[in-house]
């Protein structure tokens, strides 16, 4: 399989991150399966002689060589879909056709049959919920970048009928933008868990060939571009909007060809800022004086750069050290401009592309204090200054603020009291009730002169 067979925080390149809420999700939809059913999915086993000790001998293949506890649940085990590994287990003797099984059963463990999207003998068959979705991303909920892109999005449509695993992210981001629309009667979890584990399956299956057209390349671009923003909608989505978006740099610059005649060629980093600029006149150099006059924006600004500050001795290897970098001179740049702060912190991403996987895998383990502190800060920062320097645009960015305020809090939690000191900012200011995505009511768009 190529090195683009995209990033899993815990497998290597084998396959993509699975929302880590896929945990919370896939444990819940289980409990639809009655004890009669359940116990029909399960291949008859001859018993095994024990030892004196209760270890079970049945668990997937994947926890066998992770060396940990498998759940056994089935047909796949609460561990390998909580970390979006491929869940198998051993052959039992006797038993008749295991696969046709767990074939079977997928479609039962995602959810009741409203839920469930695809059925293995007719691959081609959608519910009605995901012919709201697929409406719902045409109208409203496909990518806001790049930046004025709706007809790259409508492209993108377009071909999804050919590659399964591209409308499968197209139908799993509007199910989860949905769900944070609707009231909290009506959820749509399930039905995006369902579609973004299929499209993670498809998508790591097709990467291990090259493409074959321009199309192809585009879909793929496109698809992970999908699964990277349905990852910002997920409350608990920090580690997997990481690691997607790292797969979006891998995929355009190792395995897509040459960028001439695919839909998009113009969005580089150079070209995304190039476009910000042009729409952010009120952030010119001739008006920077206006913002560091804003008692908020000025507290903010210094108040981050003395937390930052602070961080410098957490920062040990090299990684670290240079994502450290990257954020003290954000949060410099931001003094004298929210502009210059915000193109400082798109840096932030384009390091992604030159970090070993070995080396990213240890920053983006949850259990890194250091690296869940600097992301902490980093997604504080790119929110304040993001709602800044694309104020036109950023009605398109909804929910923001929440799932922001949402990973600064899981991350003081994983860090817990020990590193306590270093988070007391960030929790603090994303409590201070400005992490509103309506910053026109804080700056509005006529008052800067």
């Amino acid at each position: 399989m190529s090195d683009v067979a995209i990033l899993n925080t815990h497998q290597g390149w084998d396959s993509l991150p699975s929302s880590s809420s896929s945990s919370s999700s896939s444990s819940t939809s289980t409990s639809h399966i009655s004890p009669t059913a359940a116990a029909a999915l399960q291949p008859r086993r001859r018993p095994i002689p024990r030892k004196g000790h209760t270890k079970s001998r049945r668990g997937c293949l994947c926890c066998k060589r992770r060396r940990v506890k498998c759940p056994e649940t089935r047909p796949e085990c609460d561990n390998c879909l909580r970390l979006g590994l491929r869940c198998e287990y051993p052959e039992p003797p006797g038993a008749t056709n295991p696969s046709a099984v767990a074939v079977a059963a997928a479609a039962v463990a995602i959810g009741n049959p409203r839920q469930t999207v695809l059925s293995s003998s007719n691959p081609h068959q959608f519910s009605m919920d995901d012919l709201r979705f697929f409406q719902h991303f045409i109208f409203t909920a496909y990518p806001p970048l790049p930046i004025g892109g709706g007809e790259i999005w409508m492209g993108v449509a377009r071909l999804s009928h050919e590659y399964d695993y591209l409308v499968h992210a197209m139908l799993g981001l509007a199910a989860s933008h949905l769900h944070l629309l609707t009231p909290s009667t009506t959820s749509f979890s399930p039905q995006a868990l369902t579609h973004r584990v299929r499209a993670i399956s498809g998508l790591n299956a097709t990467l291990s060939t090259p493409c074959t057209s321009r199309a192809e390349a585009d879909a793929r671009f496109a698809a992970l571009m999908a699964l990277t923003f349905q990852s910002s909608y997920m409350p608990d989505g920090m580690l997997d909007f990481l690691s997607t978006v790292r797969g979006c740099i891998v995929l355009a610059t190792a395995a897509m060809p040459g960028p001439e005649g695919s839909a998009f060629s113009s969005f580089t980093t150079q070209g995304h800022l190039q476009r910000v600029w042009e729409m952010s006149e009120d952030l010119s150099e001739g008006r920077v004086q206006w913002y560091r006059d804003i008692a908020w924006y000025r507290a903010f600004a210094e108040q981050g750069l003395a937390s930052v500050k602070a961080l410098e001795p957490l920062c040990q290897n090299g990684f670290e050290r240079t994502y450290y970098g990257v954020l003290r001179s954000t949060v410099e740049e931001a003094k004298e401009s929210p502009l210059r702060g915000f193109a400082e912190l798109c840096h932030g991403y384009s390091i992604l592309e030159d970090i070993t996987h070995d080396a990213f895998t240890r920053f983006v383990d949850p259990s890194n204090a250091t690296a869940q502190i600097l992301l902490a800060h980093f997604f504080l920062f790119e929110h304040e200054l993001g709602m800044l320097a694309m104020r036109p645009v950023a009605p398109a960015f909804p929910f923001r603020g929440s799932i922001t305020t949402a990973w600064v809090h899981e991350a003081a939690e994983r860090v817990g009291p020990e590193y306590a000191r270093f988070m007391a900012w960030p929790v603090a200011y994303t409590l201070s009730g400005n992490m509103r995505e309506d910053m026109e009511q804080r700056i509005p768009l006529g008052t800067v002169t």
